[in-house]
């Protein structure tokens, strides 16, 4: 409503209008939006001080339409709508795409613009037309994840011909390796001794290294990687590789007899998204492991 009587103030004054007409004016817009003599006096006196200024007031659109563009052009390539909830989106953090539960991140993303923009109207129910505006305007989901690629903190690596590219939104990848690549040629002589020393013999070598394969690119694979052994044997630091292999927060641990109990029925949307699932301490389980 002061956008609308903030607006015609200006152009009154752009267009050169009489200040007996310029009253008549207002009088009648401030019936028909309901608002006090002294909210237009003030916006009047804002908006004599704003040309008094070094920095006039910044021209803000006032219409949740022209918001909404304007805040699609600044930042909608990095946000997507998610299906699952009004209040659910995806966005890009400029390696990987990341689910964001809540309105909060994207009114502080908007919030952003404003400050980029100067824009001066932010009051809650602003905010809430802005953020409804520019979500019917971005896209839904995000992007398919291409097969093949394996994102690293430095760029994504095409596996068929192991060359690095800048990252993209375009690839749709959902996480990121927490480290560099280096290089096919990089050496890692330190790493091929201990797993020739914990697992003992090269077919052994050979089945953990294609699990590491699956967990890298995300390859389908029905099965599970059993580590067995006596007590400080290094199961534990084969473990950890493949942990520090995927990045902490790309794997999930937990029970495989909680993962079953009907009485933990959400349990497996803690493993949705994950590289690598880790079920440590599982030798006494004897469940069937049907899991829906």
């Amino acid at each position: 409503i002061r956008g609308n009587i903030r607006t015609l103030i200006r152009c009154m004054d752009e267009l050169g209008i009489d200040s007996i007409d310029s009253a008549l004016l207002l009088k009648q817009a401030q019936r028909q939006v309901k608002v006090t003599n002294d909210q237009v006096v003030a916006l009047q006196h804002r908006y004599a001080k704003s040309l008094q200024d070094d920095d006039a007031e910044p021209d803000e659109p006032d219409d949740t339409y022209s918001r909404a563009l304007v805040i699609e052009a600044e930042i909608g390539a990095a946000w997507r709508a998610d299906y699952k909830s009004k209040d659910f989106y995806w966005n890009y953090n400029g390696r990987h795409w990341q689910q964001c539960q809540g309105n909060d991140y994207a009114e502080s993303a908007i919030e952003k613009v404003y400050d980029l923009k100067g824009w001066r109207q932010r009051e809650k129910h602003v905010v809430a037309s802005d953020l409804a505006g520019f979500r019917r305007r971005i896209k839904r989901g995000v992007p398919g994840s291409a097969t093949g690629l394996v994102p690293f903190a430095n760029g994504i690596v095409r596996l068929s011909d192991m060359t690095l590219h800048p990252h993209s939104p375009d690839f749709g990848n959902t996480y990121c390796l927490p480290y560099e690549w280096l290089g096919i040629d990089s050496p890692c002589d330190k790493f091929d001794e201990f797993l020739n020393d914990r697992l003992g013999d090269s077919d052994t070598v050979t089945m953990f290294l294609a699990a590491c394969n699956v967990a890298l690119t995300g390859s389908k694979f029905k099965g599970f990687l059993e580590i067995t052994g006596a007590s400080d044997s290094g199961k534990s630091v084969v473990v950890a590789s493949l942990e520090a292999l995927v990045g902490i927060e790309n794997r999930a641990s937990g029970s495989l007899a909680k993962l079953e109990s009907p009485l933990s029925r959400f349990e497996t949307i803690r493993y949705s998204g994950m590289r690598l699932a880790i079920f440590p301490e599982s030798q006494a389980y004897s469940g069937s492991l049907e899991v829906t």
